[in-house]
């Protein structure tokens, strides 16, 4: 219990101490705004503390070099990067588990978008990381939709950001959970995933195959089971999950050959298990079919035979 209200109270202390219209007293002119930052131009670098935004300006807090502080307006095209890394609550956020922990990861990871999102078109911003991490939490509560919404809200923006490719990754994953099979395709095909990453490679391929095979393109979906079965067998139980994914595929492209072969890889890998029950019933059904193909029967071997001398 202790370590659930780490987990949200720690963002929100984060806040509280970024924000003065969160603190119970005035603070002093020093600590108004968000920050402090470094903030990098084309000519200097130096600390600033974000006051507010006024379309293409941001007002700053700057330290005076005879001391003090004054305000000044900077104009977004002028700044090179803003030093705004992520806190390490975001990596707290990312393990919370228990629904108290999501809930109270939200509610700080909110309080601290809402300061920051007038920003999140400079670069170095983190307001999309922010957005990024409440879809993800959104997805652990088992909301596709409003997962999607956050990830929608990132891909939308006119700007670059590193946070787009796995936003458009994870919206992909919950478009296939909604039966939004169509975008499902569109956005997993499009996918950028490093091969190093095999456990969201394997995530992403298998919803990819299931996508397709709703759509009624089995050839496609075959294709991403089998990269799968192919590159990464041993991941999530990669080789049985796909095989027998695409049992029904190989029925729909009346390809009897490879169903057969594909029922007695699973048959004989996987026996006592859902994926043999499934094959077996796969067997039973299409029989006659694999057996006018003469699927059942040995292959034979086409022998040159010897000459006799």
């Amino acid at each position: 219990m202790r370590r659930n209200i780490r987990i949200g109270g720690l963002l929100v202390l984060l806040a509280v101490g970024l924000s003065p219209a969160l603190a119970q007293t005035p603070p002093p002119a020093r600590e108004r705004g968000v920050g402090p930052f470094t903030l990098q131009t084309k000519d200097n670098t130096f600390v600033v503390r974000l006051l507010r935004r006024d379309k293409d300006s941001i007002w700053i807090l700057k330290q005076a070099q005879a001391g003090g502080a004054f305000e000044a307006g900077i104009q977004v095209g002028e700044i090179v990067r803003l030093e705004m890394p992520a806190p390490r609550h975001f990596e707290l956020a990312r393990q919370a588990a228990a629904p108290e922990q999501i809930a109270q990861a939200q509610a700080g990871v909110k309080a601290l978008l809402d300061l920051i999102k007038p920003y999140r078109d400079v670069p170095g911003a983190i307001a999309d990381d922010a957005i990024l991490l409440l879809g993800l939490l959104a997805e652990k509560q088992q909301k596709p939709v409003e997962a999607i919404a956050w990830y929608e809200d990132i891909l939308k923006q006119p700007y670059a950001s590193a946070q787009k490719e796995p936003a458009r990754m994870r919206a992909g994953l919950c478009y296939a959970k909604t039966a939004q099979y169509e975008k499902a395709v569109a956005y997993l095909t499009a996918a950028k995933i490093s091969d190093d990453d095999v456990e969201l490679l394997s995530e992403v391929m298998f919803a990819q195959g299931q996508a397709f095979a709703k759509l009624g393109k089995p050839k496609e979906a075959v294709m991403a089971y089998l990269y799968l079965v192919v590159f990464h067998p041993f991941v999530q139980n990669n080789e049985a999950r796909c095989l027998d994914a695409a049992l029904p595929c190989y029925a729909e492209l009346k390809d009897w050959d490879a169903l057969f072969k594909t029922i007695q890889t699973i048959q004989a890998s996987y026996p006592n298990t859902p994926q043999a029950e499934n094959a077996a019933d796969f067997a039973e059904t299409y029989a006659e079919k694999m057996k006018q193909e003469e699927a059942f029967q040995e292959p034979t071997k086409n022998e040159v035979p010897d000459e006799k001398e």
